[in-house]
């Protein structure tokens, strides 16, 4: 097959598959959403929920905050869709001190398969 351009976005209504193999997808979001740390102790974490709605456990969910946004000593150590419409995001405090929490706008992409 050759190689086609388009103007305007594609849209599949039966999802899409790159090559022979694997899942087919049927639907890719992109978007921003507010995350708000608490106050963590040193070496302290928690799971932050936050509702994306159409999210649907199972789904592949990517997140990552906007330039400088994550607060120095945050890491995130698992995200996943835990239960419909709702992203849980596991944050965890790597620095030697508390933390004074703060909220900040990231990215996520969601894949439905």
């Amino acid at each position: 097959m050759g190689q086609s351009t388009f103007s305007g976005p594609v849209v599949s209504k039966a999802g899409f598959k790159a090559g022979t193999n694997g899942t087919t997808l049927a639907q890719i979001t992109k978007g921003v959403i507010a995350v708000t740390v608490s106050t963590l102790a040193a070496a302290g974490e928690e799971d932050l929920d936050i509702t994306i709605t159409g999210a649907a456990v199972g789904d592949v969910i990517i997140v990552n905050p906007l330039e400088a946004a994550a607060e120095a000593g945050v890491s995130v150590s698992a995200v996943w869709i835990s239960a419909a419409d709702t992203l849980t995001i596991r944050v965890s405090n790597q620095s030697g001190s508390e933390l004074t929490g703060s909220t900040a706008n990231w990215n996520y992409t969601l894949i439905k398969s």
